[in-house]
Formats: C-alpha cells, structure tokens, sequence
C-alpha cells in the first residue's frame, strides 16, 4: 500500500484552492487522519506541497484512533495559544464529527460520496463551497483526499 498509496487516492474537488484560501488568511491548519502515520504524511506532502501544517497527524503505534479526542489533544500541544474556542474541525464522516465533539471543538461537515451527510449537533459550517470561514484562528482539517 505505502508504494502506491497516492494511486487511487486524490485530493476532493475544491480542497487545495480551499487550503491555500485558509493559509493566505493566516488560519493555521493541521490534519487528523486514521491513515496510518507514514502514508497520512506522504499524502499530504504529495497532494498539498505548497500548505504549511501545524501538524500532520495519522494513526500512530499505541496511541488510540478517532473518534478518540486525543489527536486533537496533540494537536493542540504543536499549536499553544490557540484555544479550543478557536478551533474549526473540518470532516468528512461521522467519526470526524464525533472526534470533534469528543474534544470539545467546533465541527463543520463536508459530504462525500462515502458519508454524504455526516451529521453532528455541534457542526456550525457547511464546508461544501470552497468560502472559508474568518472566525477559527485554527483549522484541523481531516481526510482532505479521498481513495
């Protein structure tokens, strides 16, 4: 899989222009993934040369998987001084949402194909246009490609 794992997978209709929109605003951006680590940061190195992460997360040896909040935790230990309050979680599927409201962040849900309506009562933004929100300081923005 690590050979040819850009292969199939490509970034969603719109994410890179969305990203570089973000970034030219100053909005820090981080990735939550349960791909595994290695793979989590060949793609994105791959699809978004250009975007500058925080934090380029995916599943890691002995640290439990979404929707476990500690990602985000960790996440926010490579971003001191941004607060909870601030944080944009940006996801695809139900477990993103869940991770969001497990660690107390904002969430925003984007269709896919593979969970076109991802649900959460705590989702404030609709992230299918590529306008970005101005008010989160920090976006973690998960599974920006798709497989």
């Amino acid at each position: 899989y690590d050979a040819h794992n850009a292969d199939l997978t490509r970034p969603y209709d719109g994410i890179p222009a969305l990203l570089a929109q973000l970034q030219s605003r100053g909005i820090g951006l981080a990735v939550a993934s349960n791909k595994y680590q290695a793979a989590t940061e060949k793609l994105v190195a791959h699809y978004f040369p250009t975007i500058r992460f925080t934090a380029v997360l995916g599943q890691r040896e002995g640290v439990n998987v979404k929707p476990d909040p500690i990602i985000v935790a960790d996440i926010m230990r490579a971003n001191p001084g941004v607060a909870l309050s601030e944080v944009l979680y940006i996801g695809d599927s139900g477990v993103d949402m869940q991770t969001a409201a497990n660690a107390g962040v904002a969430a925003a849900a984007s269709p896919t194909a593979s969970d076109p309506a991802p649900s959460s009562s705590r989702t404030r933004h609709d992230t299918s246009s590529t306008t970005p929100p101005t008010s989160p300081r920090s976006s973690i923005n998960h599974k920006q490609y798709h497989n």
